[in-house]
């Protein structure tokens, strides 16, 4: 292979794996939009995936440039990076080399800055998220091409002969960034489902972690508004402090919660007003949340989600015969629970205020709102909640 076919092959990677990075930024922003209800990576996976990757946290917790997210930067890096590739071969100016100087400058700094990236991932969060990290990978490779074609040195300067290559790549990619959109934007409509994001990794009670809220997330103005009559609710009803707890019984990360929301409700059961709302992320947990009031009916409430909880099967849901085999273990009478959640008792109730949460921006899975804030996911722990309500 000569030269100069060599370095057509590497700039036509580069150009590729550019175009290739902007779709994992526009696709981790529709992921972010939604909430990340389809998980990390907007399909479905195993639970320990699932585990593995906290997307929603790690962008929550992360660095911010100009109080703009690393979803902006990235995408405007590697937008710039294909221009810097795509304008040499489609016009003819006399800057073309410092262009390709100045995209191969970028690469390196692209290169170190992902690399710093995961380094706050791995020992400053302790947590993942996936897209990011594949937008470090390809950062990774194209510093990799960078200096095996000697891009760095040489600053060679795409040939012409590029051009229809390089024009059908970039409008690949905005087909397939168009047609992400369109799926989630759709997706959306039909299953008519609250956008979940994965927040909670098991909290750490460490005294290092800073206690607060969440700025990203909306204040609830009248946070009264959100409580109704068949919520379940523990504490003191004349307190100022209003804590509410939306969660979805087929959440990973609210099964994790759930032990720390039983000792916050023992530690503050005298400070504070607790409310605690099933919350459906997806259509098949409708079923378990009118299980959940049902249940409440009789008093049983606590011991209905704990064996849900303990059931759990993420992205599937409890059938019918299984919550028939909770009721029978925890006392309920399995036929009156079958006969109600048949009758769709509680099914418009639930609908309802699936909506009403939408409207006030609440698109968070566990979400714990104290007083109208969204407190951060590190705060969601007994000593953090003691902290805020002071």
């Amino acid at each position: 292979m000569d030269k100069t076919n060599r370095d057509n092959l590497f700039h036509k990677l580069i150009f590729l794996l550019t175009v290739f990075g902007m779709l994992t930024t526009v696709h981790l922003y529709i992921m972010n939009d939604r909430g990340f209800d389809q998980g990390c990576f907007g399909f479905e996976t195993n639970a320990q995936v699932e585990d593995t990757f906290d997307c929603e946290s790690v962008l929550e917790e992360g660095l911010t440039i100009l109080g703009m997210s690393n979803i902006f930067w990235g995408f405007l890096h590697y937008s710039i990076l294909m221009f810097a590739s795509l304008l040499p071969v489609l016009f003819s100016f006399k800057s073309k080399k410092l262009m390709i100087k100045g995209r191969n400058f970028l690469i390196v700094f692209g290169f170190v800055y992902s690399a710093y990236l995961a380094y706050l991932q791995h020992f400053e969060l302790n947590e993942y998220c996936a897209l990011c990290l594949i937008s470090g990978l390809i950062s990774f490779i194209l510093f990799l091409l960078l200096f095996i074609s000697k891009f760095h040195i040489s600053h060679t300067i795409p040939n012409n002969k590029l051009r229809s290559i390089f024009l059908n790549i970039l409008f690949g990619g905005l087909i397939i960034a168009g047609t992400d959109y369109y799926y989630f934007n759709n997706l959306d409509i039909k299953t008519k489902v609250i956008s979940k994001k994965i927040n909670d990794k098991s909290e750490s009670k460490s005294d290092s972690i800073e206690c607060g809220y969440n700025k990203d997330k909306p204040f609830v103005k009248n946070v009264e508004h959100l409580i109704t009559d068949v919520d379940i609710k523990y504490g003191n009803p004349n307190s100022k402090n209003i804590l509410i707890e939306l969660f979805d019984p087929n959440c990973t990360h609210c099964k994790k919660l759930h032990e720390e929301m039983n000792n916050i409700i023992e530690e503050y059961k005298e400070d504070i007003f607790i409310v605690i709302k099933p919350n459906p992320l997806w259509n098949y947990s409708l079923q378990q949340i009118q299980a959940l009031f049902i249940a409440n009916d009789y008093g049983l409430f606590e011991e209905m989600l704990s064996e849900q909880f303990k059931r759990q099967t993420p992205r599937k849901g409890l059938k019918l015969n299984q919550l028939k085999e909770i009721a029978d273990i925890i006392g309920l009478d399995s036929k009156i629970l079958l006969s109600r959640i048949k009758k769709n008792d509680f099914f418009n109730h639930i609908n309802q205020e699936n909506q009403k949460a939408r409207k006030a921006g609440i698109k968070s899975a566990p979400t714990l709102i104290l007083n109208g804030k969204t407190i951060a996911s590190k705060s969601r722990n007994v000593e953090c909640i003691g902290e805020l309500i002071k």
